[in-house]
């Protein structure tokens, strides 16, 4: 499998800029994650106007954490796939 070339960008997060290499495929998913959480610290500086930016940043990384390990619990593994598809199998017979 080749690796895409890797292309420099740069991702404002809270005003600051950061370097990133990243493949060209990945280029919009990265710019779609920048939005978010500057939305987020954003949302959270109106929230919290006496709280500084670490705050702000700081609530939005465990929020957006949070989400993603929430999301990862959703993802269906390889053993429940066999036992819907058992289950599928089984349907099928009592249905002929």
């Amino acid at each position: 499998m080749e690796h895409e070339e890797l292309k420099n960008v740069s991702v404002v997060i809270a005003g600051r800029k950061y370097p990133l290499k990243v493949d060209a495929s990945s280029l919009d998913e990265i710019r779609e994650i920048e939005r978010e959480l500057n939305d987020m610290i954003l949302d959270y500086k109106s929230a919290y106007k006496d709280k500084d930016i670490q705050d702000h940043l700081s609530m939005a990384l465990l929020m957006y954490a949070f989400e993603m390990r929430k999301s990862k619990q959703n993802i269906v593994g390889p053993e429940t796939i066999k036992k819907v598809n058992a289950l599928d199998m089984y349907l099928e017979g009592l249905l002929k």
